[in-house]
């Protein structure tokens, strides 16, 4: 082919790939232009040779362009190139900005009207096409999937829910459980600020002491087990007191009883 005339030289051409979705447009075209170099064709060859080897979404953006009425020409071939990066950046665009809408999450802190902006502007990028109304339903649907379930639980049985209104309904509910759950962590238990029973424990150690001086064997093995604390020490001493008659000892084994009794109370208390 004569590279002024385009007619054939009678040495067989070299022909491209196809240009399909697998290809990277940009390196196509580096690698079409090599073919065109090796094989002597002008710039309208070219453009008329390009749109023979178009494929799935560069054939159909040709074919929906003004181009493919246009006789080959250098101006046409420069569209047509230009035609291709754009649509297929574009699509990449497009699936990246669908990628991120369904992946999109609320992290924690991340204030909710900040969140639905960037909804919003991946679903106009992923589908430019969608009238304003479905593209907020689809930003609302995401937004309810997003938040925690208890807010929105609420906010789904509300009627005729908008997005703006959605927006600042969730907020507010967001705000109240931070401030519940932040009160609640301050608040006191019952476990904290026990007082000091140590006067006291010693107060009933002294009267104890007082008694095993008048107590029988028995009577001592219960002041015993009530000042080491010990709980099985302590059933062992009333079982034995309540087997055992002591007529002289009644008083005393009442006093120890009660005593008992008061020991547990502080323990429980200080434990």
């Amino acid at each position: 082919m004569d590279a002024s005339s385009g007619v054939s030289s009678g040495i067989e051409e070299i022909r491209p790939e196809f240009l399909t979705k697998a290809y990277d447009v940009n390196k196509w075209l580096f690698l079409f232009e090599e073919l065109a170099v090796a094989n002597k064709w002008n710039e309208a060859r070219q453009a008329a040779v390009l749109p023979v080897f178009l494929r799935d979404d560069a054939l159909e953006a040709y074919m929906e362009s003004p181009l493919h009425t246009e006789s080959p020409s250098p101006s046409k071939l420069k569209k047509l190139k230009t035609l291709l990066r754009n649509f297929r950046t574009t699509n990449d665009t497009i699936s990246s900005a669908f990628v991120r809408f369904e992946n999109a999450r609320l992290a924690p802190g991340e204030d909710i009207k900040d969140f639905a902006k960037k909804l919003s502007q991946s679903i106009r990028t992923a589908r430019p096409n969608l009238s304003e109304e479905d593209r907020n339903f689809f930003v609302l649907q995401k937004l309810l999937a997003s938040l925690p379930k208890q807010t929105s639980s609420i906010l789904r049985v509300l009627p005729d829910l908008k997005l703006d209104d959605t927006i600042n309904k969730a907020r507010q509910l967001m705000m109240d459980d931070e401030s519940t759950n932040s009160v609640a962590s301050i608040e006191p238990t019952n476990e904290k600020e026990v007082p000091n029973r140590h006067d006291d424990i010693e107060a009933l150690r002294s009267e104890l002491d007082e008694l095993k001086t008048k107590s029988s064997n028995v009577l001592n093995v219960a002041c015993e087990a009530i000042v080491l604390k010990n709980v099985e020490a302590r059933h062992c001493a009333m079982s034995a007191m309540q087997e055992v008659t002591f007529p002289g000892y009644a008083q005393e084994i009442k006093t120890v009883e009660l005593l008992i009794t008061r020991i547990n109370l502080i323990v429980v208390t200080t434990s």
